[in-house]
């Protein structure tokens, strides 16, 4: 298996936020997480960025235990958070730039920028201060800032929240067009249409618990009965 967690818990102060999660991730697939609010999702993806240390279990690519912090892994992962993390004073090609640099990206940065905006459809954009651009325009450069690099695996976090209907349609196009460029993506939602257009498996969150892990189109029933259960 391509990418595994084993037994990972963690804790915010004295509460448990992950309880012994056990999964794995097939290479090139889309693999997503989806619960409530509170459930475990961004944990888990901070937990494989290396941006929260889980308090137990392990991190396994490829069936060798790895540590996200160190620099040959940074450099395989991506992360698109809820919130954007680019620099709203900046144009669009100097976001780019600036990730790529962060990255030590040894290309031609003035290429680069255009090879991405043109696969994000910002290149029309690519002058303009991101402080102007649409919800939906952040949202992509958002997602372009967390590729500039290369990565094997991509980790979105709801990358579509408060988005209108049509934007989030071209989000979702966005993440199949990578992910059949080869790369293995991995995302958190709260939208079950979401994970049924983008996911070949899913993992059902909640209360830091994994409750079914499967195609998508299987986990309504369990949805319903934790809805109706309340």
């Amino acid at each position: 298996m391509y990418l595994s967690l084993e037994n990972i818990s963690a804790k915010y102060g004295k509460l448990l936020a992950l309880n012994n999660i056990n999964l794995e991730i097939e290479e090139g697939k889309i693999f997503g997480f989806i619960g409530p609010n509170g459930s475990g999702k961004t944990t888990l993806l901070r937990i494989l960025i290396g941006l929260k240390k889980q308090k137990s279990g392990k991190i396994k690519l490829k069936g060798k235990q790895i540590k996200p912090t160190k620099t040959d892994i940074k450099k395989m992962l991506g992360y698109c958070p809820q919130e954007n993390s680019f620099f709203d004073k900046l144009t669009v090609k100097e976001n780019l730039k600036f990730f790529a640099i962060l990255y030590n990206v040894k290309y031609n940065l003035n290429k680069l920028s255009d090879s991405i905006t043109k696969s994000l459809n910002l290149f029309h954009k690519i002058n303009e201060r991101a402080s102007n651009l649409s919800g939906g325009m952040k949202r992509r450069l958002n997602i372009g800032c967390s590729i500039v690099h290369g990565p094997k695996i991509l980790l979105l976090d709801e990358p579509t929240i408060e988005l209108d209907p049509f934007s989030r349609m071209a989000i979702w196009r966005l993440i199949k067009t990578i992910n059949k460029a080869g790369t293995t993506v991995i995302v958190s939602t709260n939208s079950m249409e979401e994970a049924n257009f983008l996911c070949d498996k899913v993992a059902f969150l909640l209360e830091g618990q994994i409750k079914y892990i499967g195609p998508p189109k299987n986990i309504i029933k369990m949805i319903d009965d934790y809805i109706w259960s309340e």
